[in-house]
């Protein structure tokens, strides 16, 4: 679809009632409840669809039950400041905000990464009801050493105890991880008060799955274009499924059939 007709209908009440008449499902059956938070149904978009909270309005319509903006950074006249001032301009939402943020594009050292974090973090942290930490970039730096995702998200779960609300924080790791490479950052995840980790492919699923014993919720990202992909990855032991695609290759009739065979299993 095109972004200019997704970003009318999350603008119009009237178009998006209409989007939702087509397309919208809903069913109490496939309530999840995920970090503590209530999602409607296990499905929804990755970041790289909505990137400045324009769009979120149009995929709710569309059954999914969360988008997750960005990926942003904090510097970027278009990063996080513009998403945020799009969800204060926009306070009623039918589908959970996650934010994914990442450095800034001139940041390179450690330092600076852990402070456009920070920033970022504490910038949107009232706008959203989660944050994913973006370490899926391996130019980002040492993305499979513990010790360096250990630096850059202590500062945010310790800024997270000034706050009155809590809020869960999420790590998007590596696609290129290794099976074998996952368990000291997962026993990081476990013992530090992350709430989950965003994941691609079933091996690194179903290995985090077998791993926590289900004591981490897994948030599953892929390029998934007929329901029987999403229901493997739920089977791997994700919870929620986030569908990537860009707005013009958006399928509203997805979301809906992926419910339709979640709810035949």
């Amino acid at each position: 679809m095109h972004k200019s007709l997704l970003k009318h209908i999350s603008g119009s009440q009237t178009a998006s009632g209409i989007f939702r008449m087509l397309f919208g499902y809903d069913s109490p059956d496939l309530h999840r409840e995920v970090m503590d938070l209530d999602f409607r149904n296990p499905v929804g978009l990755a970041p790289g669809f909505d990137t400045s909270a324009e769009l979120y309005n149009a995929a709710s319509a569309a059954g999914c039950a969360f988008v997750i903006i960005g990926p942003v950074c904090f510097t970027r006249k278009e990063g996080v400041k513009a998403a945020v001032d799009a969800l204060r301009a926009v306070p009623t939402r039918n589908a959970l905000i996650g934010l994914d943020i990442t450095k800034a594009p001139d940041s390179n050292s450690e330092e600076d990464i852990a402070r456009d974090f920070l920033d970022a973090f504490d910038y949107s942290y009232d706008f959203s009801d989660f944050t994913v930490i973006d370490f899926s970039d391996d130019s980002l730096g040492p993305v499979r050493d513990p010790v360096f995702i250990k630096a850059l998200t202590d500062p945010l779960i310790e800024a997270r105890m000034a706050y009155d609300t809590y809020h869960p924080l999420v790590l998007r790791l590596s696609a290129t991880l290794r099976p074998t490479e996952l368990p000291p950052i997962l026993d990081f995840c476990l013992m530090n008060g992350i709430d989950g980790v965003m994941l691609s492919g079933e091996p690194l699923i179903k290995h985090t799955a077998e791993f926590s014993k289900g004591r981490l919720p897994i948030i599953a990202e892929g390029r998934i274009g007929i329901p029987s992909r999403a229901v493997a990855l739920i089977e791997s032991g994700a919870s929620l499924v986030a569908i990537q695609c860009s707005p013009q290759r958006f399928k509203p009739e997805l979301p809906k059939a992926i419910m339709k065979s979640l709810k035949k299993k």
